[in-house]
């Protein structure tokens, strides 16, 4: 396919040309356990989407030299969450809580390439990775956090995965959650989609 409906946007995979390239959809084969918003307090209350899905792109279509954007389409999009070699976006939209995850295989040669350039704060050149010593490809969330960059690196692996999922928000407020407010309850919602993808 060349295009995935959201509840929240159409996500699109172009390449640096604007041209779209094909990726695939499926659903996730192990959904992620029952959780609780409001864990551990008196307002405990469980949720469990089943709306979680993986996009696949085969390294068939993908070139090396190009650089390629993942993203989704007419959201403002905020930084969800980050865990190790993992990160994801976080959009709320048509009372619907979604987020994109990533896979960033060089993660921890970032942190050991800026805590050098740390060390050395002296230079006053503006920071660059050196991609020589990473492997697969390379991954970096767009500024507007809409998706992701990405570009192919030595020993890339056969396909590229990132983890969409979403869930909808109460169209109608449990009695459980009646006196909690508002934001404090779609910060819940984004803690937890954002926990699916990370």
């Amino acid at each position: 396919m060349m295009k995935y409906l959201t509840p929240c946007g159409i996500i699109t995979l172009r390449d640096n040309t604007g041209m779209p390239v094909e990726f695939s959809v499926c659903k996730r084969k192990k959904l992620f356990p029952k959780q609780y918003l409001f864990y551990d307090t008196d307002y405990e209350y469980p949720v469990q989407t089943q709306n979680e899905y993986e996009i696949h792109i085969s390294a068939k279509h993908l070139k090396a030299g190009i650089n390629y954007i993942l993203r989704i389409h007419d959201c403002e999009c905020k930084f969800g969450d980050s865990d190790e070699n993992t990160f994801c976006n976080y959009v709320f939209k048509n009372y619907y809580h979604l987020s994109i995850g990533a896979y960033d295989p060089n993660d921890d040669s970032k942190w050991y390439q800026m805590l050098a350039k740390y060390q050395h704060r002296h230079q006053k050149d503006a920071f660059q990775f050196d991609e020589s010593e990473f492997e697969q490809y390379m991954i970096s969330m767009l500024a507007d956090c809409s998706g992701y960059a990405f570009h192919l690196l030595n020993n890339p692996p056969d396909e590229i995965i990132f983890h969409v999922a979403w869930i909808a928000h109460f169209t109608e407020r449990p009695a459980e959650l009646r006196f909690i407010d508002e934001e404090d309850l779609k910060d819940e919602f984004e803690r937890y989609i954002t926990c699916l993808t990370t």
